[in-house]
């Protein structure tokens, strides 16, 4: 399954537009922050860590929302291989692993992005929403 999920992972990644960089070894925290402050539109496989939490996005997507980086920041997109919702519903474990994505994203740029985009299956980009889930993951 984990393969399965890294050749759809690898071949969305393919068919992305616009510029991306991929981290690399051997200090992945280091590098994710200098991608993020040149403003790169794409990161490929950051990695964020802090004293209680570390996580390691498929992708940050640059936005337009002031940041610490400048009139910039960065939201987490997750590549899926399996659909976004359950039962008309974004799945609560994608919601939880985003919401620590945007938990370790406020402690890099200075703001908690409040919602979060999972590409599905299908190739579609699922824009979930994070502030109405914050309490459950905070908990």
């Amino acid at each position: 399954m984990w393969e399965s999920g890294q050749q759809h992972e690898d071949l969305v990644v393919e068919r992305l537009t616009g510029t991306f960089v991929e981290c690399q070894r051997p200090d992945l925290s280091a590098e994710t922050l200098r991608l993020m402050k040149a403003g790169h539109a794409w990161i490929y496989h950051g990695f964020f860590e802090t004293a209680a939490l570390r996580g390691e996005p498929d992708l940050l997507e640059r936005v337009d929302q002031p940041s610490s980086l400048g009139d910039f920041s960065y939201l987490s997109v997750e590549i899926k291989n399996a659909s976004a919702f359950e039962g008309g519903k974004p799945k609560p474990h994608y919601l939880l692993q985003l919401c620590a994505y945007a938990d370790l994203l406020e402690n890099v740029q200075g703001w908690r992005p409040t919602t979060a985009k999972v590409l599905d299956k299908t190739g579609a980009i699922q824009t979930l929403p994070l502030a109405d889930f914050w309490s459950t993951y905070v908990t």
